[in-house]
């Protein structure tokens, strides 16, 4: 990264623009990005962002973040959220699904099958491509749950898992907002 680029800058750009060459850009600073993340969720130092930004837009895009931050730099990622608490903040549940290790997956299973109901949905759509003994069990469980969304990704994973194509793929690599916090005016009810 260049010495005059601004990694607050950069992150402040990712965030609103969300492209593949912000976030990278982004990622350049290193896994001191981790910690910057970290400060964001935990509201210690918040991004400045540009008037008349939908805050849709800013929830899909941190949510991205958070999931290449821990795909680029997994043991920071991980040390940073080491906590159980952290597992009911959707950000940080995006970022378990790129870490596929049998603990993230243990994470994301309990999240999924204890979760509030965006975390549930969050939990289903991040257990993408991730594997464990228990997995189908989870996603089996997960048929009952009284989400249609989650019963939804779950019946697309334990498609996946049984080698049979699955509709919506596309959607949900397009839509990892999915994992994102309600939006104002939506309960997040069980």
């Amino acid at each position: 990264m260049a010495d005059n680029i601004d990694p607050e800058a950069l992150f402040t750009q990712a965030l609103v623009e969300g492209s593949t060459d912000a976030v990278t850009a982004w990622l350049e600073a290193g896994p001191e990005t981790v910690q910057r993340l970290r400060r964001e969720l935990t509201g210690e130092q918040r991004i400045v962002v540009p008037e008349g930004t939908p805050d849709r837009l800013l929830l899909d895009n941190l949510t991205w973040a958070s999931h290449e931050t821990a795909r680029m730099f997994p043991e920071p990622f991980l040390a940073a959220f080491a906590d159980d608490r952290w597992d009911e903040n959707p950000f940080v549940c995006a970022g378990l699904g790129a870490i596929h290790r049998p603990e993230t997956t243990e994470r994301l299973m309990t999240i999924l099958r204890t979760g509030s109901r965006w975390l549930r949905i969050g939990a289903a759509v991040a257990l993408r491509g991730h594997e464990h003994p228990q997995l189908k069990e989870a996603f089996a469980a997960a048929l009952d749950d009284p989400d249609e969304i989650v019963q939804y990704h779950a019946s697309q994973r334990l498609a996946e898992l049984s080698g049979q194509a699955a509709d919506g793929e596309a959607h949900d690599e397009h839509h990892l907002g999915l994992i994102a916090a309600p939006i104002d005016g939506q309960e997040d009810d069980r």
